[in-house]
């Protein structure tokens, strides 16, 4: 079996490269250090050997106005190790997971789930939302029962058979 696996990784690829016109790596370095530099000089070597044509670089450069000098000159580094071993350079600019970048602007853009009839306590100029009252369950631990269903809950049936919100069914022996 292992000769067997052996050969299949040793075998070309069936399709051709002709086929696949995008053969990119994906990156993410936040370019802070020259080490990143390094693992992507790296990385870019390896990939232009196996026959990639594109590098795709995550990492901050949808805040770019927001990261200091030595990030743009990495930048700058990157874009000429790219054309060194004959990478497209394809900056990811806008990623919609987690939205961290875009938040590290304004924290006003994040969406939630629409809210209604909800209550706010205004105090000082300032609204707050006030939170509902805490559920308060009637006759929880089932103890107030004198041989019939306490009056203080909404139950209906006969002895065996239970009653939930208009459904009704028997309860199994």
């Amino acid at each position: 079996m292992s000769r067997l696996l052996v050969l299949f990784l040793l075998l070309p690829p069936v399709i051709p490269a002709a086929a696949l016109p995008h053969r990119w790596v994906y990156v993410v370095r936040n370019l802070r250090t020259d080490r990143d530099l390094d693992e992507i000089r790296q990385i870019a070597r390896i990939a232009s050997a196996h026959g990639l044509n594109g590098l795709v670089l995550s990492g901050g450069l949808d805040r770019l106005e927001q990261q200091p000098a030595d990030y743009l000159e990495r930048v700058r580094q990157v874009k000429a190790i790219c054309a060194q071993f004959h990478l497209e350079l394809i900056p990811q600019i806008f990623s919609a997971g987690y939205g961290g970048n875009v938040l590290s602007f304004d924290k006003n853009l994040a969406e939630g789930i629409g809210v209604t009839a909800a209550s706010y306590v205004v105090r000082n100029g300032e609204a707050r939302i006030e939170p509902d009252p805490g559920l308060q369950l009637v006759n929880p631990d089932l103890e107030d029962y004198k041989g019939k269903p306490s009056a203080r809950l909404p139950i209906t049936g006969a002895a065996g058979q239970r009653v939930l919100r208009g459904y009704h069914h028997r309860t199994p022996r």
